[in-house]
């Protein structure tokens, strides 16, 4: 019995063969290698969500990149637009007041302008008026006279002259015409007709004179008419128009 025993338990050992315990490894195997697999799977799909995480944290990034360089750009142009808009507020305000300033001047000079003319017209008008009046008492004086009278007709009349026409007159009257009209009774009495300026400058001016002459003598009571023109010469001395030439035309 013993020896049976014996060879029974060789026996058994003896079944237990290297086929049989590579059979039990591979069962253990074919339970750790699902396992692993699974593992490996979680971290796959662990690393695809981190990757896909990543992707959308990336692309958040570059959306809010994005955004604030679109809101950069905006504030940017906007402040652009504001300097530009102050920039041709200033402009209209610079040219709003140069064009001011040139209707000012404009208006300054378009003034002076009118006041020079009309100031230098009106000079003209009163010299011209003043030319004429002067050369037309200045002919009835040297023209009318009375016998009774005609020292001190002449000597009005030589008040009104100048140069060597007053030297003329003086000489001729005295030599001539009040002897005459003392003894002769010559009364004399000239009209003016007419005047007209031809040249009036400053201290120099040119007037034509028409003059109608009454005369009457000891020998003829009646009257005695006559019309003639005179060209008068007048000169300015120390502000006054006095004659310097007249002659019959």
């Amino acid at each position: 019995m013993k020896a049976s025993v014996k060879s029974s338990s060789i026996g058994d050992t003896s079944d237990k063969s290297p086929e049989s315990g590579s059979g039990d490894d591979a069962g253990i195997e074919d339970d750790v290698v699902p396992h692993e697999l699974t593992q490996a799977a979680e971290v796959d799909d662990a690393a695809e969500e981190d990757a896909t995480a990543n992707k959308s944290g990336a692309a958040d990034d570059t959306r809010e990149s994005a955004g604030a360089s679109k809101r950069t750009l905006s504030r940017i142009r906007s402040r652009k637009a504001r300097l530009a808009m102050e920039i041709t507020l200033r402009q209209i305000k610079f040219v709003v007041a140069a064009a001011v300033v040139v209707l000012a001047v404009l208006l300054g000079l378009a003034g002076y302008q009118y006041w020079s003319v009309y100031n230098n017209n009106q000079q003209v008008d009163q010299t011209q008026s003043d030319v004429g009046r002067v050369a037309a008492d200045g002919a009835v004086a040297i023209l009318s006279y009375k016998h009774d009278s005609i020292d001190q007709d002449l000597q009005r009349a030589q008040s009104l002259l100048t140069g060597e026409f007053a030297d003329y007159y003086k000489d001729f009257t005295a030599e001539v015409v009040s002897p005459a009209a003392k003894e002769k009774k010559v009364d004399t009495q000239a009209t003016i007709a007419g005047t007209a300026v031809e040249s009036a400058e400053a201290d120099h001016a040119v007037a034509l004179v028409f003059v109608n002459q009454s005369t009457t003598t000891i020998d003829n009571v009646s009257p005695t008419l006559s019309a003639s023109s005179v060209r008068v010469e007048l000169k300015k001395v120390d502000g006054k128009w006095l004659i310097e030439k007249f002659d019959p035309v």
